[in-house]
């Protein structure tokens, strides 16, 4: 007896339906903590918009900054999104960012979107935010902070 493989009218559902039902795994309600401590103090205020950079490039603080610890949002199903990386970020509840402007950083070949949190006075980044773009606009996939 000869075996065919699937035709591909039946791998494309089942390949959608498996990726639904992983999808549906996980807890859209809390952040999972990847390192030591907690991310970030909690913010008072919303951090400030700004889609422009800086006149030169933000960088990570030179001193207490060598350890950094990241959190990853993990969602039941994918969250109503935002039409922009940085409304995305703005309007994301409970994320603990420290206060600063939040500006898009520059694009880099095979890296999720970036947006920073910087203090503009240092031009130090305070937190960086990965932001995923999906089928319903952006949303907020994990935060980065110094230790």
């Amino acid at each position: 007896m000869k075996r065919r493989p699937l035709p591909a009218t039946t791998l494309v559902p089942l390949a959608v339906a498996t990726l639904l039902v992983l999808a549906g795994c996980g807890q859209a309600t809390e952040a999972t903590d990847t390192g030591a401590g907690s991310a970030a103090a909690p913010s008072s205020s919303a951090p400030t918009v700004d889609a422009s950079l800086p006149t030169s490039d933000p960088t990570w603080p030179a001193t207490g900054c060598a350890n950094r610890v990241s959190s990853e949002l993990d969602y039941a199903r994918e969250p109503k999104g935002w039409k922009t990386p940085l409304e995305a970020v703005a309007h994301a509840p409970n994320l603990g960012l420290p206060d600063g402007t939040l500006v898009l950083a520059p694009a880099e070949a095979h890296t999720e979107t970036q947006v920073w949190v910087v203090d503009v006075a240092t031009n130090t980044i305070l937190a960086s935010v990965s932001v995923f773009p999906g089928s319903a606009g952006f949303f907020v996939d994990g935060v980065t902070t110094c230790a």
